[in-house]
């Protein structure tokens, strides 16, 4: 009796024995299958080029799309978004990675690829962005007249600077609302830079205020300037009168006194509508835009031989105007 309860406390303890094995042996072969994916993110995939500074993110999260892992537990494909995060951007990568399960050193990543375009979520970096801006209002002669006014995230990749404009000049008034954005966009595979647009005028009113008379003296010799003539001698005095300006047809009366004497008069109207892309018509062209002249001096129009800048006119640029009361 005492020797049959030995022999089944023996297999009992066995027992035990056994199942604590088994536990032990599932544990790790569980742990050694286990996929931690977000330690299995390649760096290249972390690692960017942003301006030509190489940034590293951190693994913020991985969503599993869809798995597939062999009857054996020794191979698996993941197809998975990664977000990724660091001190400029937030972003998430679309990545199928193709895994394998080495007996030493667990799972390994063999190969991946994307099969989706990486999403930006955020873009956080107010230095580049303010810099890229302040260098395009740095190449404007007038960027006093300019005042920051806010700062928009338009869109994940896409900043919007405002700032008001207020030139207020003899001849020439503009106000309203300038808009500067700054863009991000990947020219490679995690590699990004920053830009900045010309800026969105749509919100500024500009206007010539050119009404008003005008004089100008000189020699007969300075007004043919080169044309043929019989009389090229004495004096001749050119005088203007301009009326509604700042519509889109433009009132001009010319009169020419040679020697005091009447020598022509002529009266016109200058029909901006009818070429509304060009601007030019018989006597009157516009040079371009403000913001393409850049420099206030060379934003200018013309009538005749009448230079009309913001704050002088002069005849054939060289001889500035008078004008009269």
């Amino acid at each position: 009796m005492k020797k049959n309860k030995i022999i089944i406390i023996t297999i009992v303890i066995a027992l035990i024995i056994a199942v604590i094995a088994f536990i032990i042996y599932k544990g790790k072969s569980s742990n050694s299958n286990k996929i931690n994916l977000e330690e299995l993110i390649p760096e290249e995939v972390r690692t960017y080029k942003y301006n030509d500074k190489k940034i590293t993110s951190e693994v913020k999260s991985v969503k599993i799309d869809r798995q597939d892992t062999d009857k054996d537990d020794e191979e698996n494909v993941t197809y998975c978004e990664v977000e990724l995060e660091d001190e400029l951007l937030t972003r998430v990568v679309y990545l199928e990675l193709e895994l394998k399960n080495y007996d030493v050193g667990g799972w390994i990543v063999e190969d991946y690829d994307q099969y989706e375009d990486t999403v930006i979520k955020k873009w956080n970096d107010e230095k580049i962005t303010k810099e890229l801006v302040e260098e395009k209002i740095n190449e404007l002669d007038f960027k006093d007249k300019l005042a920051f006014v806010s700062k928009n995230d338009v869109s994940e990749d896409t900043i919007e600077f405002i700032y008001s404009i207020n030139i207020d000049s003899e001849y020439y008034k503009t106000s309203g609302n300038l808009k500067y954005k700054d863009h991000l966009r990947e020219n490679n595979d995690y590699e990004y830079e920053a830009y900045c647009m010309d800026p969105d005028i749509s919100e500024v009113v500009q206007k010539w205020n050119i009404d008003g008379k005008y004089h100008v003296h000189l020699t007969t010799e300075e007004y043919l300037d080169g044309a043929l003539s019989i009389d090229r001698d004495g004096e001749t005095d050119v005088y203007f009168e301009i009326s509604d300006s700042e519509s889109s047809k433009i009132k001009v009366k010319e009169r020419v006194e040679k020697n005091g004497k009447a020598y022509s008069e002529e009266d016109f109207v200058i029909d901006l509508e009818s070429r509304p892309n060009q601007y030019e018509l018989m006597y009157l062209t516009a040079f371009g835009d403000l913001f393409e002249a850049r420099e206030l001096s060379k934003f200018k129009i013309e009538v005749e031989d009448i230079i009309i800048s913001p704050d002088k006119l002069y005849w054939k640029g060289e001889q500035e105007l008078e004008k009269i009361d």
